[in-house]
């Protein structure tokens, strides 16, 4: 088997990955505005968490018929606060997978003891983020897990 390397938009070049060649997804997307690496329609720059969301489950729409029916996907999905408050953007997240047809089967915590301390005084330093763990709901469980 042949490696490939395809670089760009995933939303652009899904079209050269051929159909059910995918085992594994595992990925990072930008956070919600996290980040801002001056890109024309950038994953991570939408107008609100909710639309944010949508495109991260509107990216694994484009990739579903590449996916095999027994690929697994892991999604790092960061927390974000806006005005003081805890946006739950990786529950978002999760419900527009649904949608799209994944089945959520474990939030991963992935502890992190050397977070980025916060200057916020009225809250606790997040010291986690969330492994999203998928598959493709296809009437069964047809993947590996060992």
């Amino acid at each position: 088997m042949a490696v490939q390397l395809i670089l760009g938009d995933i939303r652009q070049v899904y079209k050269k990955i051929k159909d059910h060649s995918i085992d594994c997804v595992i990925t990072s997307p930008p956070y919600y505005r996290q980040r801002d690496y001056g890109v024309a329609g950038q994953i991570g720059q939408e107008n609100s968490p909710e639309e944010y969301a949508k495109e991260i489950a509107n990216v694994f729409r484009l990739l579903w018929n590449k996916l095999k029916n027994t690929a697994t996907v892991f999604l790092n999905i960061g927390y974000k606060y806006e005005n003081e408050e805890l946006l739950l953007i990786p529950e978002m997240v999760v419900l527009e997978m649904k949608k799209a047809g994944y089945v959520l089967k474990n939030k991963i915590i992935w502890y992190k003891p050397n977070a980025m301390p916060t200057p916020a005084r009225n809250r606790l330093n997040n010291t986690y983020e969330a492994v999203l763990f998928f598959v493709k709901n296809v009437g069964k469980e047809v993947y590996y897990f060992n």
